[in-house]
């Protein structure tokens, strides 16, 4: 059964048509139309006290149980429209490109560092223009995964402002005096391993998420002593303001590129919150698998004069 969406021909003028797509086609015929999905996302929720936000164990995920605001969002397929949307404006942006891994059994650990870091590091270079690019990490999502990693549900984004200086410095010892006065960002590439229709990605225009609405929540490390690192929680903003994207049926030659952040400050995206979704009538398909790499991305000729952070 395919979910209640908002469907709209790609060529429309007009305002959307709210109807319930009944099984006239197969799931997999079906995703050139544009079906933008009324639902919930779910929002970090302030604790009635006051208090702030107690830190995240990495390796722990029981100590990373935020309260959470469902609030109800149309999400838009960005389908016949994916050109629309840019990193720098958007802050992300779905790309057209296929990898040699191609199954789930095609990545286990070893094969993702030997094949899909190379991969994604000379795609990140190619669309942005960088300098250099490197993995720091990666999550193959499924169900029968070690660490049981399944879709996070949590509107967030991955880095706050001062974690990704110390990600540099952790990732680069030597190096990092000089890589921190180039503009420098952290990319995720987030790529399905089958057709979604279930628990897909959504990612909201950085242009209308303000900074007021994150929540800066701190992560501890065991094995790492010194240094601020920490994510964000999204919470709750003006009303409407908030505005989600997805690509219905997205496809594994479909990734979808997101930045967490960017030390640039001219006015360009910085970073775009994200997070799955339910999508109403999708809890009974097939389960998500899916792979997220994160990237260090670097322009060596944009240094600190040029607009930015500090």
């Amino acid at each position: 059964m395919e979910p209640a969406v908002t469907q709209t021909p790609n060529n429309a003028s007009h305002e959307p048509i709210i109807e319930t797509i009944g099984v006239t086609q197969s799931l997999e015929k079906s995703n050139t139309a544009v079906r933008h999905v009324q639902t919930t996302i779910n929002y970090y929720k302030d604790p009635e006290d006051g208090s702030p936000p107690i830190p995240a164990v990495i390796g722990k995920p029981e100590t990373f149980a935020p309260s959470i605001e469902p609030v109800p969002v149309t999400i838009t397929d960005i389908t016949g429209s994916e050109d629309n949307f840019t990193l720098d404006g958007n802050g992300f942006r779905l790309v057209n490109h296929e990898s040699k891994l191609k199954t789930l059994e095609d990545f286990p650990d070893d094969l993702v560092k030997e094949v899909y870091y190379p991969e994604t590091c000379k795609l990140i270079k190619e669309i942005t223009g960088a300098s250099a690019a490197t993995v720091f990490d990666h999550f193959v999502r499924h169900p029968a995964s070690p660490l049981n990693l399944g879709p996070v549900r949590l509107a967030h984004i991955d880095q706050h402002y001062a974690a990704p200086t110390n990600r540099v410095r952790h990732h680069f010892p030597a190096e990092h005096p000089y890589l921190l006065q180039c503009r420098h960002q952290i990319i995720n590439l987030w790529r399905p391993i089958k057709p979604i229709y279930r628990d897909p990605l959504a990612v909201a225009d950085a242009r209308t998420v303000p900074d007021e609405d994150l929540v800066a929540v701190p992560l501890i490390y065991p094995d790492r002593k010194g240094g601020e690192w920490g994510t964000f929680s999204v919470k709750r903003g003006e009303e409407g303001r908030h505005k989600w994207y997805y690509k219905y049926g997205q496809r594994p030659e479909q990734a979808m590129v997101f930045k967490c952040f960017d030390s640039k400050v001219d006015g360009r995206a910085r970073r775009s919150p994200h997070c799955a979704f339910v999508g109403p009538g999708t809890e009974g398909l097939a389960v998500r698998e899916s792979v997220e790499v994160r990237v260090l991305v670097f322009y060596f000729d944009e240094g600190l004069s040029r607009g930015l952070a500090q």
